[in-house]
């Protein structure tokens, strides 16, 4: 049988957001948000993937809010890992307007050559995105 293979899979680790985004393509100012997800709900869902795909080139922990708002996004980076064999890269979310904290830091610099930040920028805090880019940049983590 031929090896099941997706292209990206993504886990929605929050759906809260710091923005209050009036085109919001997820309807987060409008709707109340979801419980972010906990590092074990990640693990019983990668472990339900991986019992029917075999390989994730991109898994994203990514949200329909600003995942740097979830205390548990070092943890859940870590816990991805461990399933590190069953994909090649990692995609991490936000909005660029959250400071990096220190253990997401750790986490991200940890993984970098298999981690992707992609950071948007709405140009509604440009010094905090710039001083976000900066640090990330300095860590040498893939910044997009």
């Amino acid at each position: 049988m031929d090896e099941l293979i997706l292209n990206k899979m993504s886990l929605v680790v929050t759906t809260r957001c710091n923005l209050k985004c009036r085109l919001c393509d997820e309807f987060i100012p409008q709707n109340k948000p979801f419980p972010d997800m906990t590092p074990a709900e990640e693990a019983r869902i990668l472990e339900a993937l991986f019992q029917v795909v075999d390989h994730v080139n991109l898994l994203h922990l990514s949200g329909g809010g600003e995942p740097f708002l979830n205390s548990y996004l070092a943890d859940m980076i870590h816990t991805a890992f461990h399933y590190g064999s069953r994909f090649d890269r990692l995609m991490v979310f936000t909005n660029s307007t959250i400071p990096v904290a220190d253990k997401l830091l750790d986490a991200l610099t940890q993984h970098r050559d298999r981690i992707i930040v992609h950071a948007s920028n709405y140009g509604l805090a440009p010094e905090r995105s710039e001083a976000l880019y900066q640090v990330l940049r300095d860590h040498g983590v893939n910044l997009r």
